[in-house]
């Protein structure tokens, strides 16, 4: 992002889709779809101003359609982006 460049968008989270009430609509704080040899690490907060922040609504998409160099393809063969478990939208900074 560049200098004075305001974030206006941040990623909101459900699920995972196997526990759909574990999270219900928190913000994501961290993301690293290398850990765990590709099957990804995150974390969420409640609070939105804990929240990563992106310039774009594009950059938030990229960052969810992300697939680890460690682990590209799963099991069925399709591409890997482990943070798709959980039902995600973008939107605006709260």
């Amino acid at each position: 992002m560049k200098t004075g460049q305001r974030a206006n968008w941040v990623i909101r989270a459900h699920g995972p889709y196997w526990q759909p009430d574990l999270i219900k609509g928190e913000y994501l704080t961290r993301y690293d779809p290398e850990a765990n040899n590709g099957e990804g690490a995150v974390d969420f907060a409640a609070d939105p101003r804990q929240a990563m922040l992106f310039p774009t609504r594009a950059a938030a998409r990229k960052l969810i359609q992300t697939v680890p160099v460690a682990r590209p393809l799963r099991d069925d063969g399709l591409p890997n982006r482990p943070i798709r478990c959980f039902d995600l939208e973008v939107v605006k900074v709260p």
